[in-house]
Formats: C-alpha cells, structure tokens, sequence
C-alpha cells in the first residue's frame, strides 16, 4: 500500500502534464499506433505459439519490423529484438529453445504462474552457460525478464507492464522500488510498485507510463547497470532536442547550458554538462568541449552520484568539489524538476553547495508557486534553490564575464522563496 505523501507528487504531475495540450495530443497519436502495432504483433505471437511459424521465422519477423514500422514500444534494442537474435544464433537446440519460448511467452495465469515461467526460462539458460554449450557473454541472461514482459504486457496491457529502465529509475528515485541483484525478483518488485501507483493514481498503464517519461524529461539518471543484470530499453519519449525545435522560447536549453559552462570557465570552475547533451552545439561549439570527460566520484552514494550525473551543468572546483548546480526547465515539468533536485538532498542531507533552477521569464511564477508547497518547504529545499531566468542570464552574460572573480557570482541574481507562513508568495 502506498501512502498519500508518496501518491501526491504524482498526482501533481499529471494533474500539470495535463494541462499541457501538446503533451496530451502526443500521446493520444502515439497510443493509437501502439493499439495498432500491438494487435500486429500479437498475430505473429499467436502463430508461433500455435506452431505454424518457426523460431528463425518468428525472429526474422520480430527483428525487421521493430526497425520499421513497429517502433512505438522500443523493443529494437539489445533486450528485445537482439536478445532473441542471440538466443537463436547461440543456443543450437532450436527444438529445446521453441519448446522453452513457447512456453515462457505464453500469459501466465497470475503472479505465481508468472515467477515459475520467468524462473524456468531463467534456470534454462543458466544451464546452458554452466554446461559449457554457450557463453554467458553472448546470451546476456539478465536481459531475459525484460524481454519476457515485453510479451505479457502485449497479451493483456494492464496487469504486466514492461520493464523499463525509464520506469525503474522514477520508482526508485521516489523511494518506492530498491532493487537487488535478482533481475526475476526485481521484475516481480517493480511490477507490484507498477500496479499500485496506477491503481493509487485511477490511471492506464499506457498513461502511467507516459507520466514516468514526463517525469524524467527523456533523462537516464540511473547509474551504469551491473554485467547482466539491468539492461532495459529505454522510453521512446522524444529527446530534449526533438521537442525544444518544436517549442516557443526565445532562448533554448542548450544555449543556456554553454552560457553557463562558460561563466563557470570563467570563474575557475570544471565543468560538467549531463552526458545526453554533451554531443549538442551551440554557437558553434560542441558542449562536451566545454566540460570534463568524466565526472569524478564526488563522495555520495550511488543513488546520488546516479542524480547528480545528470543534471544539466555542474560547476566543479578542485578534484569532487561541487559549487553549484543547475537543472534547465524549458519542456519539462517545473514539479520534475524540483523532484530530482529533492532526490539529491534527501539521499544526501549534508551536501552543501547551492542548487538553481533556470527558466523562461513567463515560467517563474510557476517555479515560485511550486517552491512554496508543503512538500518542498518541509524540505528546506527553498532555502537551498535559487531561480532565474534565462533571459536574465543572457542580459548579464556579458558583464559577468567581465567581471566575476568567483562562483558566488550566481547568488547576486538569484531570487529565493522565503517560508510560507500564510498566503504570502512574494519572492526574497
């Protein structure tokens, strides 16, 4: 059972992402191909359960059109389409691997069901690799419970959903899903979180789904996975830079990303730009130019080096010294934002060094209004968030380049909510 502080930043989030007509219009086309496309797949599952297709068939088929035209679910990738492709290029008895398939893929009647499955294809495959018939290096085995999800959500959408690292990584960080180094069992753990949050929250779990991709604003902000334990694919959410050539703003998010990496230059910091940007340019500079190649250990837990790693720019001093933080929020949900900031300092209360949230001018009062709920006033995250601009930023750019000496310089400008002890929402 999940409690009501653990419902309520969700329940924000769609109530806000709903009032986002582009984001609402998206994913109403995009589940309309999913209808579609699904019941496409499902005939070809239902023909190589019933034997008229063979395994090399089933594979054939399964690969090219998760290429073309069955994208929408992102089951291209190395634990789907390509875990099949490798089951059958390794495993040599094809009779055995359909017998096994068949079996697994088929919907399992409830949970119980569903753990003896997963757990017997499972221990096949572990057999294989400890009889020495295949190499444990070319089957990836830990990608099995993904792949199997895959199928089962296919056969009935509401009760198994897929294992997506996306998903995975927004439950954990809400402090709702701790995974171990049992992939079946994690599947299993993830899938009883699933339900309960789409139960808790009265939605779909297509529509949940689109909720967790909102929630991470296309980021991946979950450590790299241990050797064959946890590598899902990713959501098919379009990147930062897809939606930013459709958005309104004057000044977008990578440009403000290299204004920042070069004041912090400036003042004598290391930068660090989140590794999906780093391969975005802005004036004619690539932003991993900018920035340091790797991002040292900083001292924190793994949660938190898994947070920090992907905020937008970091400022650095010394060899893991972080002076500053600063998430950009042009397309993504201001509550979102906030929630990653809040994950930072809640897996690690004694950090100490200021956070920043940048934005559009219009989007402010929003920043202002979020900072000031109960949520986030009983985290003090107020006192340690500053906001600004982007069009502050780039009316100041120029001086400060001129004449900044240090990374204080940001709290010049910065604005702070103060506490809220009544209906005053002014700003410090």
């Amino acid at each position: 059972m999940l409690t009501d502080p653990q419902i309520e930043p969700w329940r924000q989030l769609w109530q806000e992402a709903n009032a986002d007509a582009a984001w609402v219009a998206h994913n109403l086309e995009l589940d309309a191909k999913r209808t579609k496309i699904r019941g496409e797949i499902l005939a070809l599952l239902d023909r190589y359960l019933a034997a008229q297709i063979d395994t090399p068939e089933f594979r054939a088929t399964f690969d090219g059109r998760t290429k073309t035209d069955w994208k929408v679910f992102g089951f291209k990738g190395p634990s789907g389409a390509m875990f099949l492709n490798k089951l059958v290029k390794h495993l040599g008895n094809e009779t055995e691997l359909a017998t096994r398939l068949r079996s697994v893929l088929r919907l399992p009647e409830d949970e119980a069901a569903a753990q003896a499955q997963m757990n017997s294809f499972q221990a096949y495959l572990d057999g294989e690799i400890n009889a020495g018939r295949v190499k444990k290096g070319q089957l990836h085995p830990g990608r099995a419970p993904f792949f199997i999800s895959c199928w089962w959500h296919l056969q009935d959408t509401e009760q198994w959903p897929i294992f997506y690292s996306s998903e995975r990584q927004a439950l954990a960080l809400a402090g709702l899903f701790t995974p171990s180094q049992d992939a079946v069992k994690d599947y299993f753990l993830f899938r009883r979180c699933f339900l309960a949050l789409a139960s808790a929250l009265k939605l779909t779990s297509w529509n949940l789904e689109h909720l967790f991709w909102r929630h991470e604003g296309s980021k991946q902000i979950e450590p790299p996975p241990p050797p064959e334990l946890d590598l899902g694919e990713t959501s098919v959410e379009p990147t930062n830079q897809d939606v930013e050539e459709q958005e309104d703003f004057a000044i977008s998010h990578v440009q403000v990303q290299w204004l920042l990496a070069k004041i912090g230059k400036r003042v004598g910091c290391k930068i660090w730009i989140a590794a999906n940007d780093q391969k975005k340019e802005w004036n004619g500079e690539r932003l991993g130019d900018l920035c340091i190649k790797n991002l040292p250990s900083l001292g924190m837990d793994s949660l938190a080096q898994a947070i920090i790693k992907l905020i937008d720019v970091l400022w650095l001093k010394g060899t893991n010294q972080v002076v500053a933080a600063f998430e950009i929020e042009h397309t993504t949900s201001i509550y979102s934002g906030l929630l990653r900031m809040s994950d930072l300092i809640t897996s690690s209360p004694n950090l100490n060094f200021p956070l920043y949230i940048v934005a559009p001018e219009k989007r402010l009062p929003q920043v202002r209004k979020v900072l000031s709920r109960p949520t986030f006033q009983d985290l003090e995250l107020h006192h340690r968030c500053g906001f600004f601009s982007d069009e502050q930023l780039v009316k100041e750019a120029e001086n400060i380049m001129q004449w900044a000496t240090d990374a204080s310089v940001i709290k010049k400008f910065a604005s702070k909510v103060p506490d809220v002890a009544s209906e005053d929402m002014t700003v410090e």
